[in-house]
């Protein structure tokens, strides 16, 4: 359910805070290689989402670089809202999108 709010509360959050010059943005990443996986205790919950994390977890500097990119525009930008996928996501195989990394 809070999923679904959050670009409201983001676009209200925006309207009301923009006379002081603050902006938000929603990044909607997916999965991003973090730690996460390890700290799940359930055995078969677990295994699956480390199989998930392996196939289609972006890399933490990638979604670093994301958010540097929204915070580094000028005053006059809003970057409302950001939404990126690992490549192999979009393109099944055997195409990966000419990604090295599954060639």
């Amino acid at each position: 359910m809070a999923l679904i709010l959050a670009p409201f509360i983001s676009e209200g959050l925006r309207q009301e805070v923009k006379p002081y010059n603050i902006r938000s943005t929603i990044i909607s990443p997916g999965a991003v290689a973090t730690e996460l996986p390890d700290s799940i205790t359930e055995p078969d919950v677990a295994a699956g989402i480390k199989s998930f994390y392996e196939k289609y977890a972006i890399p933490a500097e990638s979604f670093a670089r994301i958010v540097a990119f929204a915070i580094s525009q000028p005053a006059e930008v809003d970057v409302n809202e950001i939404l990126f996928v690992l490549r192999l996501s979009i393109c099944p195989p055997p195409l990966y999108c000419s990604n090295p990394k599954y060639e």
